[in-house]
């Protein structure tokens, strides 16, 4: 086995695509640019008793759906950024303990980031991370910090990058976090994969005493300084891929490779005898491939709940939905139950509406793709199932939190032309292109309508 290898980082905001077949390269453009930078990749901040209404009668909603006030949303509307603050704090901390435990020297570049972090406000904070990772690069940090000591810095400035992306909205940042975190019971292994779904959720649960949750992100995990920090601060209490095991799982991906099974956009390359992996499509079916191994080896003792980024196909048998994210059942299943259905259903109708009634939504960009984003997960393990009906009003869902937004548009459209429906791709394409000015228009978009016309041609609507 050839354990010499190099993995691409995914860059910042590029994060955040399904994988179909035929188009995935242009899913994978589109996710991009649909969270742009502000969404790649036991702390009750509130005062206690107002916060825990506003998620319990949510949460009630994945058991009983019952209404959801806006009431309940108000409630929530606390300091967020006290959150920020008492992250950074809590993340400075780890990195210092990591720094004692590990011999590992924390620079005073990254003391005078987390001071700024802590104390400070977004422009100090922004012209410190500068002095932490290398020019060019959004993840890559310094050589001193190419360790178990970045993500701490890291997961701080993601934060700090939501507080400011979703407008210091602290309701929606709050609703957003408490709404997961309270699907899921104590104990449980929570992949998160974009940034948002990381860092807030990441966030929400380390000010926890004690926090409820494992959090991983499955867009990192072929990042070796990412690995080693989960194993330096989980590896006790949760099984996580050692060195070994992840060049088990790289010698599956070459394998997966060569005889043509991973997806389109691949590229393996060997420069120096050592084994380079390129492209978002490549990188994710690696991460997924270690994705696979963590759930395999933990799933007898803990549950497993995915914020879906880019698509990893090997989920879709065990997925359903669950409130704002999926539950990762430890079996396959062959179907999503009636009761499945009905309770996704009544518990997003009452979502987007009260996402709808909250003054401050309308003008958050960044919270409506996020929002749009979860219900266009959803709506794609509906299309993966078959269930085109309730696939095509997740969709839509997902479309009516954010016209702009393209990637529900695009897998609406694809699924449409799976169908052989040209037509109707063609129309949901169409209606997209109206919310995105000409000159903000990707490249990708023109093309998809271009081959959809081309093959109205030729193939009938059944």
């Amino acid at each position: 086995m050839n354990s010499s290898f190099t993995v691409a980082s995914l860059s910042q905001g590029c994060r955040n695509a399904p994988g179909f077949a035929r188009i995935a390269l242009v899913f994978a453009v589109l996710s991009c640019l649909a969270l742009g930078t502000g969404c790649q990749t036991a702390s009750r901040h509130c005062d206690g008793s107002s916060a825990i209404l506003a998620t319990e009668t949510l949460s009630q909603g994945l058991a009983g759906a019952p209404f959801v006030t806006k009431e309940a949303f108000a409630v929530a509307a606390t300091d967020f950024g006290a959150t920020v603050r008492k992250f950074g704090a809590a993340r400075h901390k780890l990195a210092q303990d990591l720094s004692a435990r590990l011999s590992l020297p924390l620079p005073s570049e990254a003391e005078t980031f987390f001071h700024a972090a802590i104390t400070g406000n977004w422009e100090a904070v922004s012209n410190h991370f500068p002095l932490v990772k290398e020019p060019g690069g959004y993840e890559r940090a310094i050589p001193q910090l190419q360790n178990e000591l970045w993500a701490p810095i890291h997961e701080t400035f993601g934060l700090w990058e939501m507080w400011i992306g979703w407008k210091e909205d602290s309701a929606l940042l709050t609703m957003f976090g408490d709404s997961i975190l309270s699907s899921m019971p104590k104990g449980s292994i929570y992949f998160g994969g974009t940034d948002c779904g990381r860092f807030v959720i990441t966030a929400m649960n380390a000010t926890r005493e004690p926090p409820t949750v494992f959090c991983i992100t499955q867009n990192a995990l072929a990042d070796n300084t990412y690995a080693a920090h989960l194993r330096a601060t989980s590896g006790d209490n949760i099984w996580l891929p050692q060195v070994e095991d992840s060049a088990k799982a790289f010698q599956q991906f070459v394998d997966d490779w060569k005889t043509g099974k991973t997806p389109l956009g691949a590229d393996i390359k060997t420069e120096n005898g050592r084994m380079q992996v390129t492209g978002v499509q490549a990188v994710m079916a690696f991460n997924g491939i270690l994705c696979k191994m963590i759930f395999d080896h933990n799933k007898d003792a803990h549950g497993f709940f995915v914020e879906e980024s880019y698509v990893l196909d090997w989920m879709y048998p065990y997925l359903e939905p669950c409130g704002l994210i999926m539950k990762l059942n430890p079996q396959s299943t062959n179907n999503l139950s009636a009761d499945i259905v009905a309770r996704d259903r009544t518990f997003w109708n009452q979502y987007v509406g009260l996402l709808e009634g909250h003054p401050g939504f309308t003008n958050n960009v960044q919270a409506r793709k996020a929002f749009s984003k979860l219900r266009a997960g959803i709506a794609g393990l509906y299309a993966y199932r078959k269930m085109y009906g309730e696939a095509k009003a997740a969709f839509q869902q997902a479309i009516r939190l954010c016209p702009a937004s393209p990637e529900a548009s695009f897998r609406l459209a694809h699924m449409y032309e799976e169908q052989g429906r040209t037509a109707e791709a063609l129309k949901v394409m169409a209606d997209y292109l109206t919310h995105v000015p000409p000159d903000a228009r990707d490249k990708a978009a023109a093309e998809y309508v271009e081959r959809l016309k081309n093959a109205s041609s030729t193939v009938e609507p059944k």
